[in-house]
């Protein structure tokens, strides 16, 4: 007699859920205004759920994660940087615990991750053909979604001769790890409009992230390691041929001759000038909120695209080593766990990271605080 109500609201959960993940993707950084709708939706969904036991191994790698960070932070508040910009770089850290607690409380699980992801390569697949066609009501929606600073939206010349309409949003790289989660659980039409959406956004690095690592799944999975050995042969072989082929633009990605890649040459020059000219800065961090003088980009700025050595411009070497041990013992726990799609998609996302800076997204926090309830169920 029940059932069918436990049902609709089981249904109704799910639905709101997936809303709230897909806010944060299209709002990674909070310019539209979605993103405190999907914070405020997630919190709906704690209403009336037991409140968690606290996870005390959790706790204390959060707490030994925000010790590190306190020298950095004192640094970046005597060296004159605004309050509002020294929150801005360490909330993720700090606000950790909150987002933990409310995934575990909202139980948040990954086929959301997959649904949200699918509609969100839907919503640039939309926005792509509108940009294109010139549909109102596509054009509208476009408006609506790219206001501010959230994402790229101009013209680009990426795997054509002629420029193509950018729909970058900040959280568009989130469809690599979500494209890895979608493909492992056999979600395979839902990882193709992924990686199109990834095409259409355009994100090289992404695509070819998200084929890597699939492919790694396939690897993985198969029973015989002769099969693996003639299926590694066969990749080399045609990445060889492919390279022989490929547009000069994606050549260039891999050889340091593209734009991107120069700029990020930059950046690291830069950044080891920094730590020649002051070791301390290399132990300690030169606080979150700080700016250096980066080639790449010719000016000042308070972060560059590679995110794990801005986590050591910020905060230190060492630092990054526990956020990095942190990162590779979650990943070998999912693997000896039988879960080799979730540690490859995880994987996938701080490999990514290396060329953007999403390291430290809302969308991936979530994620992250999933995948960890994973581990211990």
């Amino acid at each position: 007699m029940n059932q069918q109500p436990v049902k609709v609201r089981d249904s109704a959960r799910t639905l709101l859920a997936v809303l709230c993940i897909l806010t944060t993707m299209l709002d990674s950084g909070g310019e539209i205004g979605l993103r405190i709708f999907g914070l405020a939706g997630l919190l709906v969904l704690c209403v009336g759920q037991p409140v968690p036991p606290v996870r005390w191994k959790v706790l204390l790698i959060w707490l030994s994660v925000v010790m590190l960070m306190v020298p950095s932070i004192f640094r970046a508040v005597f060296g004159g940087v605004d309050l509002k910009n020294i929150i801005i770089w360490t909330y993720p850290f700090l606000a950790f615990p909150i987002i933990y607690l409310v995934a575990r409380s909202a139980r948040i699980c990954i086929d959301q991750f997959v649904w949200a992801g699918l509609c969100f390569a839907l919503v640039i697949i939309a926005l792509f053909f509108g940009r294109i066609t010139g549909n109102a009501s596509l054009m509208w929606l476009n408006d609506a979604l790219t206001s501010g600073a959230s994402g790229f939206f101009n013209q680009k010349q990426v795997f054509f001769k002629d420029a193509m309409p950018v729909v970058y949003f900040q959280g568009t790289l989130s469809l690599v790890f979500v494209s890895i989660l979608a493909f492992g659980r056999g979600r395979y039409l839902a990882f193709l409009l992924m990686l199109v959406a990834l095409v259409l956004a355009p994100s090289r690095f992404g695509v070819t992230v998200s084929l890597v690592f699939a492919y790694l799944i396939v690897l993985v999975r198969l029973s015989s390691w002769r099969l693996r050995i003639v299926m590694l042969v066969f990749t080399i072989g045609f990445v060889l041929a492919a390279g022989l082929f490929a547009p000069s633009g994606y050549r260039d990605m891999f050889n340091g001759e593209s734009a991107g890649s120069l700029v990020r040459i930059g950046h690291v020059h830069s950044l080891l000038e920094t730590f020649e000219n002051d070791i301390s800065k290399l132990l300690f961090g030169s606080g979150p909120g700080t700016e250096f003088y980066s080639a790449g980009f010719g000016e000042y700025t308070d972060n560059i695209e590679i995110s794990q050595l801005e986590l050591i411009r910020k905060y230190g070497i060492f630092f990054f080593l526990l956020v990095t041990v942190l990162f590779t013992s979650v990943f070998i726990k999912l693997w000896r766990a039988g879960m080799q799609s979730y540690a490859l998609s995880f994987a996938a996302h701080f490999f990514v990271a290396t060329s953007n800076p999403v390291l430290l997204s809302a969308v991936f926090l979530l994620f992250f605080s999933t995948v960890l309830l994973e581990t211990e169920n």
